[in-house]
């Protein structure tokens, strides 16, 4: 059994931050589709604060991140943002396709579209994050 989590620790621990990560985000978007706030800023809002929480365990618990220096951090950052708005983007038109534009708006039925669009940006930002922002050789 410790030879399957040492073989595959990142992936359980992506899981696990990315099912947190997806708690937050899932949590405050219905937080603020409640409230009555529109699809745009209830996608924003809960995109914002999850990806700020998604970069700081992803840096220290997934991916280890081992960048050093205002430079070096910096640019791993404004990377991680950057193609974390790539995603931002693939899950607010999902959610916008099929909540606003085909009417899926009964509150199950949003839920479920955010909910399978929060499974499509986890498998989307790990690729990114493991291949791209976290590379271990830079």
């Amino acid at each position: 059994m410790l030879n399957l989590y040492r073989r595959y620790r990142e992936i359980i621990v992506y899981i696990f931050f990315g099912g947190l990560t997806t708690l937050v985000n899932f949590l405050l978007y219905a937080a603020c589709d409640a409230a009555g706030m529109s699809t745009f800023a209830s996608v924003s809002v809960s995109w914002v604060i999850s990806v700020a929480f998604a970069y700081g365990v992803n840096r220290k618990w997934v991916f280890e991140s081992r960048s050093e220096g205002i430079k070096n951090v910096l640019r791993e950052s404004g990377m991680f943002f950057t193609f974390r708005a790539g995603t931002y983007f693939m899950d607010l038109g999902i959610v916008w396709l099929f909540v606003d534009f085909l009417g899926f708006d009964a509150t199950l039925q949003k839920y479920a579209v955010k909910l399978g669009s929060n499974v499509l940006v986890i498998i989307v930002n790990y690729l990114i994050s493991k291949f791209i922002v976290f590379r271990k050789n830079h």
